[in-house]
Order: C-alpha cells, then sequence, then structure tokens
C-alpha cells in the first residue's frame, strides 16, 4: 500500500496498492471492500473528485519514474475510463473544491499539474522555484508546496506566483493545515522532526523532535493534536498545539 485517502462525506476509503497496480475502495463505515480497479503501474497518491464520483490515481510508471500515468476511475461502473500522461513522478496530488481542479505534484520537472477532472486534462503546469515537490496542501487561494531541496514554497493557486519561500530543517514529506490555528503542520524524516509554520506570516513557529524516518502524520483539529507515526516503534508521537 502507497497511498490512503478518506471523504466522510461520502462513506469512502480509498487506497493505493503499489505492488498490485491497482486502487481499492473501502465504506468506511463497515470496512466493506466495494471494489477493486486495476490502474497504471506502481499508484502512489490519490485524488478523488466527489461531485463527478471519480478517483485520479497518480502512478509511478514503469520502471519507477518512466512512463508515468494518472489513472481517471469512474467510481459508479467502476473502471478506468482514461488515462493522463505526465509529464514525469508524480508525488501527492489533492482535489480543490472551489477551482474545481486537481492539483498534483511532480518532482521533475519541479512542477504543480492543474487537471481539468471534467475533461481528464492536465490544463496547466506551474512551475515550482524548488527541486522535487513532495508534499501538497490547498488553502483558498494558496498551494503549500513542501519541496527535496527543503523548503515550502507558497504559491497563489490561479497566477502561479510565488508568495513565500520557508526554509525547513531537511527534506519535507507530508503536510496538513489546520485553517483555525492558521497552522500548518510539515514532517521531516532525517532528522526526525514535525515543523510547525504561521500560514499567514510564513514563519517557522516550532520544531519538535519526532523520529528518524517519522513523515507520516494525523491531524485531530478539534483537539489541535498531531499524532506522528513512528517507524522504529509500535507507536505514535503526539503533539498537542496550544
Amino acid at each position: 500500500m502507497a497511498g490512503v485517502l478518506a471523504d466522510s462525506r461520502q462513506d469512502l476509503l480509498f487506497t493505493s496498492d503499489r505492488a498490485a497496480a491497482q486502487v481499492s475502495v473501502y465504506r468506511c463505515s463497515d470496512e466493506k471492500l466495494l471494489a477493486r480497479v486495476r490502474t497504471g503501474a506502481h499508484p502512489n497518491g490519490l485524488a478523488f473528485d466527489p461531485a463527478r464520483g471519480r478517483l485520479f490515481a497518480f502512478n509511478l510508471g514503469q520502471p519507477t519514474g518512466q512512463n508515468c500515468t494518472a489513472s481517471v476511475i469512474d467510481l459508479d461502473r467502476p473502471r478506468v475510463v482514461s488515462t493522463i500522461t505526465l509529464p514525469g513522478r508524480p508525488r501527492w496530488a489533492a482535489y480543490d473544491i472551489a477551482s474545481d481542479r486537481i492539483f498534483a505534484n511532480i518532482q521533475q520537472p519541479a512542477q504543480i499539474l492543474v487537471i481539468d477532472p471534467d475533461r481528464g486534462q492536465v490544463e496547466r503546469a506551474i512551475s515550482v522555484p524548488a527541486e522535487g515537490p513532495h508534499g501538497l496542501q490547498i488553502d483558498g487561494e494558496r498551494l503549500f508546496c513542501a519541496a527535496d531541496s527543503g523548503a515550502v514554497a507558497v504559491i497563489d493557486r490561479d497566477t502561479g506566483a510565488l508568495l513565500a519561500t520557508v526554509p525547513l530543517p531537511g527534506a519535507p514529506d507530508v503536510v496538513i493545515h489546520d485553517p483555525s490555528l492558521a497552522h500548518l503542520y510539515v514532517t521531516v524524516g532525517q532528522p526526525g522532526v514535525l515543523c510547525v509554520i504561521d500560514s499567514q506570516r510564513f514563519e517557522l513557529l516550532e520544531t519538535v523532535p519526532t523520529g528518524n524516518g517519522a513523515h507520516t502524520i494525523a491531524v485531530d483539529t478539534g483537539t489541535r493534536t498531531v499524532y506522528a507515526f513512528l517507524p522504529d516503534s509500535p507507536g505514535a508521537a503526539v503533539y498537542a498545539d496550544r
């Protein structure tokens, strides 16, 4: 398994099963398997368009990093209805309801692709002025792109203009935003830290030790708690953001 995406409103959970070249669809409430759909080679990031009932699986290709594609899956059938050719290895992706677009990071060339989910086509590409776009979070008209070069690039969703760059202590992975606090949480596996960024002032507020290789997090915005899962132990580091 490479990626997991849940949509609580639709009561759906999706997984990208990289080794099996497929995605699995579950009902969250009873964990029932609803479907398995073959995709391109090595599916990774996922994005879901709930209005059209379409899941986008971003495939790393075969060999990995070559012949990369995105599989567009119609969940009503369920099957792949179209395939999008990508210019490079895909990383994180997300659907933005406000603009009705899919945004997907590409490692090289350093870009964020903007995909029209209705036509299933790449509409434009936003250049990222940092090497290796990885984690991605959308907040209003801002794209927070965490890049391997050790920075978060804040980019205007519509114009592609660079709004700010926030340095990080290493190569980042997951990015999650809590709009109520205006805090952006970014994980860095080496060294193992959680970075807390003020998403209004674009400042690094705190660097919290987690553990080497810890790059997967979950955020409970109700209790303002961040959980960083530790690969070297059967547990998680807990950060209470007060």
